[in-house]
């Protein structure tokens, strides 16, 4: 019964029965009118772990938040840890202060480990191939040796941090162009669907309601045309931000 009511809820949510599967086309003359309200800002530095919420932050040049997933954490192997095998890396909490540009990043029962984003000691490393979930990216070793045994000690598994060295590029040998991000620059999630699927937890007994962050995405958004009984996402084609005239973008929540 329980499973049989997981299967109709992703009917409902989740599964289209109408028209092309490929990505819609970017309208070219966006309407300003269905807007949107950015009610949360998340950035996460080392990929996945904690993130910030933060009220405001600016974009870079590839369209994803400043330093989002810039950085990740790779094994013996060469491949990044992740959250699933690693859960305590849901305690690493990386915070950035762009104005010293600088991260600290704490550990329950561990000193803060302050790391210089501006330069790093070790610029004899040359760039490493690394596997981040799947895809064949470009890493430098960050913060070296100290960084690494706090890390290792931390999680306890040998590890080292390292930062993104190509983004904003894709070719056909390294597949990531934004960071360390998984799909595209920007997670996005909408607070109506957030509680849309919290009715059917209650609704179905399922445990816990959950929040945004449990999809660990970039910005949290409200819908002023959202529509009843569906997602807002559902109609959207693209969202567009809209700058000011600077050539610097920043996002700010509103309240």
């Amino acid at each position: 019964k329980e499973a049989d009511a997981l299967v109709e809820f992703i009917k409902k949510m989740f599964v289209t029965y109408e028209g092309d599967c490929s990505s819609p086309p970017r309208p070219s003359d966006p309407d300003r009118s269905n807007s949107l309200e950015v009610l949360d800002i998340f950035v996460f530095p080392i990929k996945s772990c904690s993130g910030s919420r933060l009220k405001r932050w600016p974009i870079d040049r590839t369209g994803r938040l400043s330093l989002d997933r810039e950085f990740a954490l790779v094994g013996a192997n060469g491949m990044s840890l992740r959250l699933h095998s690693y859960p305590s890396m849901s305690s690493v909490r990386p915070v950035v202060d762009l104005d010293e540009l600088t991260m600290t990043v704490s550990f329950p029962g561990m000193s803060d480990l302050v790391i210089d984003l501006k330069h790093d000691s070790n610029f004899e490393e040359s760039d490493e191939d690394i596997l981040v979930c799947g895809a064949r990216c470009r890493g430098r070793v960050w913060g070296g040796s100290k960084a690494s045994a706090w890390f290792s000690s931390a999680l306890g598994v040998r590890c080292w941090l390292a930062r993104q060295s190509d983004v904003g590029v894709k070719d056909d040998l390294h597949e990531t162009k934004y960071g360390y991000c998984n799909d595209e620059a920007l997670l996005l999630v909408s607070q109506e669907s957030i509680d849309k699927l919290n009715d059917v937890i209650i609704e179905q007994r399922w445990g816990r309601p959950v929040s945004a962050e449990h999809f660990r995405p970039n910005l949290v958004v409200s819908s002023d045309t959202a529509r009843t009984g569906s997602n807002p996402e559902d109609a959207w084609q693209a969202v567009t931000v809209f700058g000011d005239g600077r050539r610097k973008f920043v996002l700010e929540a509103v309240g």
